[in-house]
């Protein structure tokens, strides 16, 4: 996967959310499963 930049934020939730720029368009992917630290 080619992309200008990507950025890992994590969620109050308790996931994962990650914003892909892609070509301009900036798409975000929520991913929702426990993160254990």
């Amino acid at each position: 996967m080619l992309y200008n930049s990507n950025t890992l934020d994590r969620e109050g939730g308790g996931g994962i959310k990650i914003k892909i720029k892609l070509q301009g368009h900036e798409t975000g992917v929520a991913f929702c499963f426990p993160v254990h630290e």
